[in-house]
């Protein structure tokens, strides 16, 4: 969540620290705020000359988006909360991106989401329109997986996590050195096409499911 009660900002407003890259034009567009808005709660704030760990004050208003919230990460059999930051693909969804990781755009159409500390911990993030021939998409799944291991179709509780079990399909392969998920779930009225590769190497501070973590804050406005 918001770090509040910060004693630059007066009540009713968020403190939020700048990162690298932050604009307030940024902010404010993604969470919905007016940019005046923005600028008129930070006027000793030179918009131009943002700098990072600056703190800045956000002021809440009723149907603006958090910018920052923690989210759950399952670590070593043990529940983390950590701060992911809110972010807006120009595919037209919103996603929460933990901290050292990265999320760009790839291609038309298709986003990726990786660890800055091991950028084979990946995830490529398609989203599709409900009238795609799903029969298609399992097919060409299944053969993308068959450069890594024999293709599975697992369900129920095979999968591990319940946020996942109701998904169209979950299509599982690997080898020795790689794991690879390739899963279509719908999600408001559009259907995601989640590409995951975790490599089957200790991963630090939980990659693998940080990754999953984040994949599970996507949401459509």
């Amino acid at each position: 969540m918001f770090e509040q009660n910060y004693p630059q900002c007066p009540p009713g407003s968020m403190s939020y620290t700048i990162r690298r890259g932050d604009t307030l034009y940024e902010i404010a567009d993604i969470i919905g705020l007016p940019l005046e808005t923005l600028l008129s709660a930070n006027p000793g704030i030179n918009p131009y000359r943002l700098m990072i760990g600056q703190r800045i004050c956000i002021p809440y208003v009723a149907g603006t988006l958090l910018i920052t919230q923690n989210i759950p990460v399952f670590v070593e059999g043990q529940t983390e909360y950590r701060e992911a930051r809110l972010d807006r693909s120009d595919q037209g969804y919103y996603i929460y991106v933990l901290n050292n990781f990265t999320f760009t755009g790839e291609e038309p159409g298709s986003d990726l989401l990786f660890s800055n500390f091991d950028n084979s911990f990946d995830a490529r993030i398609q989203m599709l329109p409900l009238n795609v021939d799903i029969d298609e998409i399992r097919k060409n799944s299944m053969f993308e997986l068959q450069y890594v291991g024999t293709p599975v179709e697992m369900e129920g509780e095979e999968i591990f996590d319940p946020f996942f079990r109701n998904a169209i399909f979950f299509l599982h392969a690997s080898n020795s050195t790689l794991s690879k998920n390739i899963i279509l779930k719908r999600i408001g009225d559009y259907l995601f096409r989640f590409t995951v590769s975790i490599p089957n190497t200790e991963a630090a501070e939980g990659l693998g499911p940080s990754i999953y973590t984040m994949l599970k804050t996507i949401f459509i406005v």
